[in-house]
């Protein structure tokens, strides 16, 4: 029984030390790509916090991977493409937040492993508007999608 946990505890040892490793190679090796005012984003955060405000006017989606941090995409000030958008994103061993306006449409499609995905987007209805399809990979993290007024004195207050 001593073998078998001590098996045990270095084959977990070892996929964490893997994984950070692979992180830290990402990290090195892949940039962020896009800006607030982009249509198109490929956002990347490695063992660190980002924080992301769309302003784009044709927002297209793109892709958004989150490893051992946190990440908050904030769409309110963006508009959606009419034909809608694809976020694809990737969440490893952190959280993710993703705030759109009120009034958009959302999708998730989510596949979660020792962890969760949540759209609390109160939607009209795919039929009145362009929906945000979001399709995302959470393992030991959670993704969640949501709709919040904008803070008083904010550039997205109207």
């Amino acid at each position: 029984m001593k073998k078998a946990l001590k098996a045990f505890a270095i084959l977990v040892i070892g996929a964490h030390l893997a994984a950070m490793v692979a992180a830290l190679i990402i990290k090195l090796t892949r940039p962020s790509q896009g800006d607030e005012e982009s249509d198109v984003v490929d956002l990347v955060t490695v063992y660190s916090g980002l924080e992301f405000a769309s302003r784009a006017r044709n927002f297209l989606g793109g892709t958004l991977l989150t490893m051992f941090g946190g990440s908050e995409i904030d769409l309110r000030g963006a508009a959606i493409d009419p034909a809608g958008a694809d976020l694809e994103v990737r969440t490893v061993f952190g959280g993710t937040e993703i705030v759109v306006p009120e009034g958009w449409n959302v999708a998730l499609e989510a596949q979660n492993f020792m962890g969760g995905s949540e759209n609390r987007v109160k939607s009209t209805g795919a039929g009145d508007g362009p929906t945000l399809r979001v399709h995302a990979l959470t393992v030991f993290g959670g993704l969640d999608i949501s709709t919040r007024p904008p803070a008083e004195g904010s550039s997205l207050a109207r």
